[in-house]
């Protein structure tokens, strides 16, 4: 069965749904729109991005893959991978850039494995080395604009082991100021400062 999928304009949903109905009873309030046309999603881009109050917009579709393939034609697509990762301690490895904590990530490179990616981006982020890629948790896509251009980050994210009491580096030359290892104790006051899409990864695990 086709599912939800969700685009982040930072804490902001653009949600694509087999099942719009399921929502008109929630507490997701919104915009709703059932089954636009490839010519709709500019102007419903335009209406979303210019009504900050709008934290959710809601387009029906029986395919929602199909649908959402005419919605990324919008944007420049990007390919990133990272990862969640645990320690011995069961701690969890965050970093904070632009004020806000996130999760090392970064863009895959041509003809590059995600996992390999998403292995090399947490080490050269983070310092950390001798990880293990457990498992695939799930795919994220948020948005921004560089350079004039709208971007559309497609993330496939792993959740991963890390061994030992390793020396943590930020990545200065990436805006990373800080790598910490959180205990689940004390995650929520962290993810407060992060974005909705982290908290999806978290979600998943």
């Amino acid at each position: 069965m086709s599912q939800d999928l969700i685009v982040y304009f930072n804490n902001r949903r653009f949600i694509i749904t087999p099942s719009i109905e399921k929502y008109f009873e929630s507490s997701d309030s919104g915009f709703f729109f059932g089954s636009p046309t490839h010519q709709d999603f500019p102007k419903l881009l335009e209406i979303f991005q210019n009504h900050l109050v709008i934290q959710n917009l809601f387009v029906g579709n029986s395919n929602p893959e199909r649908m959402f393939e005419q919605f990324a034609s919008n944007f420049t697509v990007i390919d990133a991978a990272g990862g969640l990762v645990q320690n011995d301690k069961g701690e969890f490895l965050l970093i904070f850039r632009r004020n806000r904590w996130d999760l090392p990530k970064g863009k895959v490179e041509k003809g590059e494995d995600l996992e390999v990616a998403a292995l090399r981006e947490v080490e050269e982020e983070t310092g950390v080395s001798e990880l293990s890629v457990q498992r695939h948790l799930i795919t994220t896509y948020h948005t921004y604009v560089q350079d004039g251009k709208s971007i559309l980050k497609r993330t496939c994210w792993f959740a991963m082991k890390c061994l030992g009491n390793q020396k943590l580096v930020p990545q200065v030359e990436e805006d990373i100021v800080k790598v910490e290892w959180v205990n689940e104790s004390n995650l929520s006051n962290y993810l407060s400062a992060s974005y909705s899409n982290i908290q999806a990864v978290f979600d998943e695990f």
